[in-house]
């Protein structure tokens, strides 16, 4: 499956491929397989590179058919060049130890898929699109080789659910798929390059760190959320309609980028949902957010300041953001909880419950000092920032919950935060959550 690289170079080209890459190589620059020149004339490019105006693009042989992977090697592009992947097989990593391990759906017109399971467990090959595996007896990793006779030519769908999947490669072999799905699976990196053909993209995992969506041109339904991604680049994704990147942990100029990047592309009646990040779009998005709205699109965080606006009650401005204030720590106007009451702090506002003695919900270890510390460290960690609104936590058997009203962050009497003192009165919880 090693990838045999080749430089840029003409490789019997199919008539569309040939008249594709003559077009443009005609740009009046001169021979675009020479290296930049400082001296004045004509714009020269290295191999593999072809000018325009002022800058030298990397051509894609693989859209132009100029390579020669042929058979079940498959061209991925590169800058300069290309590689041919073999994709007779990938491989699917898992630490599920279920007894009925199966793709939650594969969509395949191409010919049939062989399975066969190694590391942790051993089964020998099976051949179905939707397969079976008894997984119950795997001791750490199984890699799950899946074997297809044309390359996994036809094969449109490949989703994987709950399977406890922490790599897949070479995920570029699957050039035919429209949907490519991974929900609640644990897998940290992924690289999705090479979905060419990529309609709808899922990757739901609650590790992800970052992800690499710029060659999906095609994408048009993005679901990313529960992640840990701190940013996401939509600039090259021009038919993007769906985003959920909902609770990540998105800065503020990400957020920002992603309001421009989908008001630029100028798709209409589409829906973006970033509720729950580490922090808000800034007056800099401003614009975009009214401009996409005016599109037609549903956005489910409220819209950034003006430039020079005032913040919303329960923030305060940071630079161009509007920051949330932890009240249960004692910023801003601070809380009104009782002593014996726990503060939790929400969006734009906070929320107590007053917890005593065995009706208490939650472990309830001794009052010391020092407990005070702890519960402030904790709180900080937690403090929600960014968003204006937010569901009120259920009430808990054997407490009393009040939910701040709206627009106050001083009158509120439910939550899960201890008061920021701990008095004779007044406990801390010692215990994390």
């Amino acid at each position: 499956m090693t990838p045999m690289t080749r430089r840029s170079r003409l490789v019997r080209p199919t008539s569309q491929g040939l008249a594709f890459l003559l077009l443009a190589l005609g740009s009046g620059c001169g021979d675009p397989m020479i290296s930049p020149m400082e001296d004045a004339g004509p714009m020269r490019c290295e191999e593999g590179y072809v000018a325009e105006g002022e800058r030298c693009v990397d051509i894609d042989e693989c859209a132009l058919g100029v390579h020669d992977c042929a058979g079940a090697l498959t061209c991925m592009n590169e800058p300069g060049g290309w590689s041919c992947l073999d994709c007779t097989s990938l491989t699917v990593t898992t630490v599920s130890t279920r007894a009925d391990w199966s793709p939650d759906e594969i969509v395949n017109a191409g010919a049939p898929l062989t399975w066969t399971v190694s590391g942790g467990v051993t089964i020998a090959p099976v051949t179905a699109d939707d397969p079976v595996l008894d997984l119950s007896a795997n001791t750490g990793e199984a890699v799950i080789t899946i074997e297809s006779e044309d390359g996994f030519a036809g094969l449109t769908g490949f989703e994987l659910d709950q399977a406890g999947v922490v790599g897949v490669a070479p995920v570029a072999c699957l050039t035919d798929a429209v949907t490519f799905a991974l929900r609640d699976n644990p897998i940290e990196s992924i690289d999705v390059a090479g979905l060419s053909r990529i309609d709808n993209l899922t990757l739901r995992t609650g590790r992800l760190a970052a992800l690499d969506v710029s060659s999906l041109s095609t994408l048009r339904l993005l679901y990313v959320y529960e992640n840990q991604l701190t940013e996401l680049d939509l600039g090259d994704n021009p038919a993007l309609e769906y985003v959920s990147a909902r609770d990540n942990r998105l800065t503020a100029a990400a957020q920002d980028q992603i309001l421009l990047d989908l008001d630029e592309h100028g798709v209409s009646g589409g829906e973006l949902l970033l509720a729950g990040n580490a922090e808000a779009p800034t007056s800099a998005a401003y614009d975009a957010y009214q401009s996409l709205l005016a599109k037609g699109w549903t956005i489910d965080i409220p819209s950034p300041p003006r430039p020079g606006e005032a913040c919303d009650p329960g923030y305060r401005r940071e630079g161009a953001a509007c920051v949330d204030e932890n009240e249960c720590l004692g910023e801003g106007a601070g809380h009104t909880c009782e002593p014996t009451a726990i503060c939790d702090n929400t969006p734009g506002s906070f929320t107590c419950t007053d917890c005593t003695g065995a009706d208490c919900p939650l472990p309830w270890p001794s009052c010391a000092p020092s407990s005070t510390t702890s519960t402030r460290r904790r709180a900080r960690a937690r403090a929600t920032t960014a968003t204006r609104t937010s569901p009120s936590p259920p009430t808990q058997a054997g407490s009393s919950t009040t939910t701040a009203p709206s627009g106050s962050r001083r009158r509120s009497t439910s939550g899960r935060r201890p008061a920021t003192t701990a008095t004779s009165s007044g406990c801390s919880r010692g215990s994390t959550r």
